[in-house]
């Protein structure tokens, strides 16, 4: 009778458990999974490091970003204006990109007084490459950008400002256009994965559904180990414990 009742308790508790991690993964994980927003290629500066140093660009004026990562899915470019100069017209901006043997230059038009994200889209090398990419001033007024000497956003990228290497970075973020979901770039995700490890993308594939699915198979099974009644000590010599009398 005791077995039978241990034997229910078990089954019930670990049904209630599943019943539990089931609903949060129906409302806790699978909406991140699907939900749409906009897809980072690469961040060589952080825009929020951003706010320490403004770098302002003179007309005529180039600020290069060194070593960063251009990917071929990569669309837009979006940089921060800390601060425009006077003029009715604005003044305008060339984004220049450059890297494998591939050169593109893309422009963008910053209203007077405009400050805070502006997106560029311009064509990046077909191929992907780490690259250059400039911002040029083309205009007739001064124009301030975002920028920062936070050792943290210049771990990797360099500036050179009109041929004059620099000690701060302007922030800058590449992003794919339109948006998409995690679960439309899992096949994305993998290969980038698979790129930066000495594996190839089959072994990514493999743990995949090892980690939806074997994860919370042992952490059900170990629930039921746990729920089990230890053996009775002494059951192994098939006699049954006697008190001690001291």
């Amino acid at each position: 009778m005791r077995e039978r009742f241990d034997h229910h308790r078990t089954a019930l508790v670990t049904a209630v458990f599943v019943v539990v991690l089931l609903l949060g993964a129906a409302t806790q994980f699978l909406p991140r999974l699907t939900q749409r927003g906009d897809v980072v290629s690469s961040t060589p500066v952080r825009a929020d490091l951003a706010s320490v140093q403004p770098i302002v660009l003179a007309p005529g004026a180039r600020a290069c970003l060194e070593q960063v990562t251009l990917d071929a899915a990569a669309r837009i470019a979006q940089v921060t204006i800390a601060s425009t100069a006077g003029g009715n017209a604005g003044t305008r901006l060339a984004l220049e990109t450059s890297g494998a043997g591939d050169r593109a230059t893309a422009t963008a038009i910053v209203a007077p007084g405009q400050a805070g994200p502006l997106d560029i889209p311009f064509t990046p090398p077909p191929h992907g490459a780490i690259g250059t990419v400039c911002v040029r001033n083309t205009g007739a007024h001064r124009v301030a950008l975002a920028g920062t000497a936070d050792p943290r956003a210049l771990t990797r990228s360099t500036i050179v400002i009109d041929g004059a290497r620099q000690g701060q970075a302007f922030s800058l973020t590449l992003r794919e256009a339109g948006d998409r979901s995690l679960l439309n770039r899992v096949s994305q995700l993998v290969d980038r994965t698979a790129a930066l490890s000495a594996v190839g993308p089959w072994l990514l594939w493999l743990l995949i559904p090892l980690l939806l699915l074997g994860v919370p198979a042992g952490v059900v099974a170990a629930l039921r180990i746990a729920l089990r009644d230890p053996d009775p000590v002494g059951a192994d010599t098939g006699r049954p414990n006697r008190p001690r009398h001291d």
